[in-house]
């Protein structure tokens, strides 16, 4: 009995994983309970594995059905290590940069407000915002891939549109770690996936491939998609 449940919590530890590797879920939430109910009961196998393999020592009988379950438990550890360093770190790391940027949405919005609607100057919009207290200056840079410094630059096509900034437009953007810095997208900096997150005019942030980039809404004038 313990050699079967060993076997199954091993396989449903196994299935949680590779469903994970396969399809991963757009929400948090979703991802953090597939992951504790494959590292669950993966841990429930090797220890049932164990139990069990004990037990048919002892009793030199089906040692082959009573290792399977500890085999399939250390085939699914090694998916949920993979997971972890591959998967969910680099997840992790682009949702914290993706935190970062959303505050500089929520600082432009901020510093507009107390201006009659207008964004920081161009030059300086770096130090307005540090100055004023509506952001840290550590926020404005961050480590990226664990060594490369980036910063952030302002799309030069949304300045002076503040009031008239359509939603979908590129706000600002992951760069050099430039102070103050203005631009277009020829500044942008991609991170080893070759991906990188972007604010659009609405405060919403997204993680946007190299080969998408060029379809963005940079202008006020909508872009035109090609394939």
């Amino acid at each position: 009995m313990v050699c079967w449940l060993a076997i199954i919590s091993a396989c449903i530890g196994l299935c949680s994983f590779v469903l994970l590797m396969v399809d991963l879920p757009s929400d948090v939430v979703a991802i953090a309970l597939w992951f504790m109910l494959g590292a669950a009961t993966t841990l429930s196998g090797l220890i049932l594995g164990s139990v069990s393999l004990k037990r048919g020592v002892k009793r030199g009988s089906y040692l082959l059905a009573r290792t399977a379950g500890l085999l399939l438990s250390i085939v699914a550890c090694g998916l949920m290590a993979y997971l972890l360093l591959h998967v969910f770190v680099p997840e992790i790391r682009v949702l914290r940069r993706g935190t970062n940027i959303g505050a500089i949405g929520v600082s432009l919005f901020a510093y507009a407000e107390d201006h009659s609607g207008k964004l920081p100057v161009g030059a300086t919009w770096c130090d307005m915002l540090v100055d004023g207290k509506y952001i840290c200056g550590e926020t404005l840079r961050f480590v990226v891939d664990g060594r490369r410094e980036h910063g952030y630059t302002l799309n030069i096509e949304a300045l002076g549109l503040w009031e008239e900034l359509p939603r979908d437009m590129v706000l600002a953007f992951e760069s050099s770690p430039v102070w103050n810095q203005v631009g277009g997208r020829e500044l942008l900096v991609y991170d080893s996936n070759g991906g990188c997150c972007i604010l659009f005019g609405d405060t919403s942030v997204a993680y946007v491939k190299d080969e998408k980039v060029v379809r963005l809404r940079w202008q006020k004038t909508a872009a035109v998609n090609s394939d």
